[in-house]
């Protein structure tokens, strides 16, 4: 008989991303019956923003045990199996098992490290309902930084490039961001759900979903009753996740440009977040008016909602107020500045705006809730740099491929060297955890915005295959 223990969360996406690790069972315990309950031996690799999977076996007794589960997760010190903890959480839910005694039967556990950007953790497993409540089992997981958020956008309603997505392109992404929602509504679209299923049945097992609030749904009028839009999107997840199988949607992605006051984006943010769902936010970088930033010390940085009012601080406040789990920077479109003197139209500008992030990553950011504070980022927060698919995929020619798309440029040769830098940053800057592409229908599709230059797929494979 099989029931599962499902070790929920969600966090990093990958978190630095994808965090390679371990899980290794330690010991058997015996029941008042008599039965062996014990965890499988071996070790298993974590990364973190996904689930592994491991199981614990009941073998023998003499009665049939209803066995009620508590997790209790707990940060270890040091480097080792016994080791340090710096991550922002592992997370830890149940459902409880009823295991068969008499015969050999076995439940699933899932670890999700998905909050975790490195640190090592104690899992024991607890039976409620015996005496004692002994502990029936222990994991140990340790979470490092290895790997990357790999997350791509995917615009529901480009009905004709979604079909161009190949399966593959799915998988090579650890995060889908579904854009766009319709916030003035409760309702679901049936054909945004088969688009859905379609990513799911293909991306990675324990990948992160979001739906996005933004695109023809973003106009500021749609969004004059917070709490309302709060309700509208999380039934909609709520009916979505009822009709999806094999994932789910674990969060809403803010990507609202324009007349959007930092006061609708904390309040949306902390809307979702009281829910239980994951938030992400889709900036665009800028600065608030010298036109350069030093990424050593970036304290005229902002991540705006664009014009008007394109050099403040507008997703600042609901950042650093901790109600953000991932950044998804955008760091292309807006130009007329630059980042140690580097500009958006140059792929040197990964590396010289992922250091500006980085160093906006600060211990405590209790000072820095209103909008003309400078940028600050908690630790624990994703940042996730947004780079463009290919040239057409962005609406100017600020952006690393330096081109509109309208004449011939070298698509390859600039994603030859952004995966260079890619693996530079995200060995270098520890707050850094990855890439966010816009996004997999200009990929896989780049004629249907009238990109003759880019090659189907390039960006997922050179950038996300190559990790």
């Amino acid at each position: 008989m099989m029931s599962g223990f499902v070790l929920a969360g969600c966090g990093s996406g990958t978190s630095n991303p994808a965090s390679a690790g371990s899980v290794d069972s330690q010991g058997a315990t015996t029941l008042p019956n008599g039965a062996q309950l014990s965890g499988a031996s071996g070790t298993v690799l974590l990364e973190s923003g996904k689930m592994t999977r491991r199981e614990l076996t009941l073998a023998g007794g003499s009665s049939v045990v209803d066995l009620k589960l508590n997790a209790i997760v707990t940060p270890l010190q040091g480097t080792g199996a016994d080791s340090a903890s710096s991550g922002s959480g592992l997370k830890v839910s149940i459902q409880n098992p009823d295991l068969q005694t008499g015969e050999t039967s076995s439940t699933e556990v899932e670890l999700d490290a998905s909050s975790v950007t490195q640190g090592n953790y104690r899992v024991q497993f607890v039976a409620a309902n015996l005496p004692g409540n002994p502990i029936v089992g222990t994991f140990y997981t340790s979470v490092a930084n290895t790997n990357m958020v790999k997350a791509s956008y995917v615009q529901l309603s480009a009905t004709g490039s979604l079909l161009a997505i190949t399966a593959s392109g799915y998988n090579l992404s650890n995060i889908i961001i579904f854009a766009f929602a319709d916030p003035t509504t409760s309702q679901v679209d049936g054909s945004y759900l088969a688009a859905m299923q379609t990513a799911i049945n293909n991306e990675p097992q324990g990948s992160l979903n979001f739906i996005s609030l933004g695109g023809q749904f973003g106009l500021p009028s749609n969004f004059s009753n917070i709490s309302q839009v709060v309700s509208n999107v999380a039934s909609q997840i709520q009916s979505y996740n009822s009709q999806l199988k094999g994932g789910s949607i674990s969060g809403v992605d803010l990507d609202l440009e324009g007349d959007f006051s930092p006061d609708q984006i904390q309040q949306l943010a902390q809307g979702f977040k009281a829910q239980g769902l994951l938030v992400s936010v889709a900036p665009q970088v800028y600065n608030t008016g010298s036109n350069v930033v030093a990424s050593s010390d970036p304290s005229n940085l902002v991540l705006t909602a664009g014009s008007p009012g394109s050099n403040l601080n507008t997703y600042g406040p609901a950042i650093a107020g901790g109600n953000v789990d991932y950044i998804f920077a955008q760091t292309y479109n807006t130009g007329n500045w630059t980042v140690d003197g580097v500009s958006e139209a140059n792929v040197q500008f990964f590396t010289a705006i992922a250091n500006a992030l980085n160093n906006s990553v600060k211990e405590d950011c209790s000072g820095n809730l209103s909008v003309g504070s400078s940028l600050c980022i908690p630790q624990g927060t994703q940042i996730v740099i947004g780079e463009v698919s290919n040239a057409r995929a962005a609406t100017n020619a600020n952006s690393i491929f330096g081109s509109d798309g309208a004449t011939p440029y070298n698509q390859a040769g600039v994603l030859s060297q952004l995966a260079s830098r890619v693996t530079s940053v995200l060995q270098n800057d520890r707050y850094i955890s990855g890439v966010m592409q816009w996004s997999l229908n200009n990929d896989y599709m780049p004629t249907g915005w009238g990109d003759s230059y880019a090659s189907v797929g390039a960006f997922s494979t050179v950038i996300f295959g190559g990790q």
